[in-house]
């Protein structure tokens, strides 16, 4: 009995986590495509199959990154994952940071690849929200 509700609690965390991530807005997915894929970037990628990072400014108060496979968006990430609230990077390095942790472990087959407090702070990622 105890295997079976893993099961089902597995199942329907993997189905939310899904959905959460095809549930992202349109026309924001579709600017970031626009802007990411560009004939320029294209050429970049098109050697460079797999998984890919890709750090970009979500808005004045800071960066998010994308998660790319075979060129196209698996993952949209405006804010720091793992952390309550709406907190955005605060540089492009650091969203780089957490994106290239989050594909070494899509690339090992970690699924959902979730971030930890331990290792936004090992990697010295700034939480703290951004005063307005």
């Amino acid at each position: 009995m105890t295997k079976i509700n893993f099961k089902v609690k597995f199942s329907l965390f993997s189905l939310i986590f899904s959905v959460s991530v095809v549930a992202q807005k349109i026309d924001t997915t579709k600017t970031i495509q626009q802007d990411l894929l560009s004939e320029k970037f294209k050429t970049e990628l098109s050697t460079n199959k797999g998984y890919n990072a890709i750090p970009y400014q979500v808005d004045a108060d800071g960066f998010g990154f994308v998660i790319l496979f075979d060129n196209k968006i698996i993952i949209d990430q405006p804010f720091v994952p793992g952390v309550e609230g709406f907190v955005r990077f605060k540089n492009q390095g650091q969203a780089q940071k957490i994106g290239n942790q989050m594909t070494k472990k899509l690339v090992s087959k970690i699924f959902p690849p979730h971030i930890t407090s331990r290792e936004l702070d090992s990697l010295n990622i700034d939480i703290k929200p951004t005063k307005k």
